[in-house]
């Protein structure tokens, strides 16, 4: 229920709801956590019904909606954005990369593509980043199409990052890493004509 919290802090969201609606909802949420869950059956239908508004934005709006969820999403974990679904953050000797929410983007494979192409020109340029990882559901679930994007290394998630990091995912994650001379080699200045360049 409390998931709403971040759509709620979202100018964006609340335009797009309408403020009085928004205030109906946080008021409705105070009385249901004021009165408590003495049955279950009556509080799922009254959460229903509270939310039936964000849900039928979600059905009406589903490009405005998800454009919220990515910038929600990117200051929740304080990411830096390449482009529409690919960001990163930074870690001691790495980079970690993230896709916002993506359902309504087509050619998501050429937009990841594009963004390591740009996050390979960050890489290049600071040679203490020696390794790119990815961990979520995604990696666990298309090995296949991550391994296609040059990652490998493929281990699961113990449960102590699992609860730190991924708390609300109940789908099963892996991490997929990817060295520094990988990401270049795959996706940076192209070295091979570079260094074949014939010397004046």
């Amino acid at each position: 229920m409390w998931e709403i919290q971040p759509f709620s802090r979202s100018d964006k969201f609340i335009e797009l709801l309408g403020r009085h609606t928004a205030d109906e909802i946080r008021a409705g949420l105070h009385v249901i956590e004021e009165r408590g869950v003495s049955d279950k059956e009556t509080f799922v239908a009254d959460v229903l019904d509270l939310f039936q508004p964000i849900l039928d934005l979600f059905v009406t709006h589903p490009q405005e909606f998800e454009i919220i969820q990515r910038d929600i999403f990117l200051a929740r974990g304080g990411f830096t954005p390449i482009n529409e679904i690919l960001s990163y953050g930074m870690y001691k000797g790495g980079i970690h990369i993230h896709l916002a929410p993506s359902i309504t983007i087509e050619d998501k494979i050429e937009l990841i593509k594009s963004g390591l192409c740009e996050l390979a020109k960050r890489v290049e340029a600071d040679d203490k980043i020696k390794e790119i990882s990815a961990t979520s559901w995604i990696v666990e679930k298309y090995p296949r199409v991550m391994r296609s994007l040059g990652f490998d290394n493929f281990e699961g998630v113990d449960e102590a990052t699992r609860h730190r990091y991924y708390e609300h995912e109940k789908r099963p994650i892996a991490k997929a890493t990817m060295t520094r001379e990988k990401l270049l080699t795959m996706y940076g200045t192209d070295i091979s004509n570079r260094e074949n360049k014939p010397r004046s």
